[in-house]
């Protein structure tokens, strides 16, 4: 998350754009990304299914049915500890 911050601080504020995370299962390291996002004057944008992981493919060599369903992290949840431990006011969430 530290690495993260870092390159983040390392844009120069006239360049344009915002901040995606892909995946956040429980909000923690969103939280963290959202107070460097705060400081840096950027929006973070979260997408994350919400509902874990999906059920393998047809085909699948990795996923497997036991794992359906797995790092769910809903999104109540995901926004409760960005509230509470980060700066919500800068993050908007994409489910899908």
């Amino acid at each position: 998350q530290l690495m993260m911050a870092v390159k983040l601080f390392e844009i120069p504020p006239e360049v344009e754009g915002v901040v995606v995370e892909c995946g956040c299962f429980l909000g923690g390291t969103s939280a963290a990304l959202s107070l460097a996002c705060a400081l840096t004057g950027r929006r973070l944008v979260l997408y994350d299914s919400f509902a874990g992981m999906p059920p393998p493919a047809p085909g699948e060599r990795y996923g497997t049915l036991e794992e359906t369903g797995n790092l769910c992290g809903p999104l109540e949840r995901v926004q409760a500890n960005v509230a509470r431990f980060g700066r919500a006011e800068v993050c908007a969430y994409r489910q899908g």
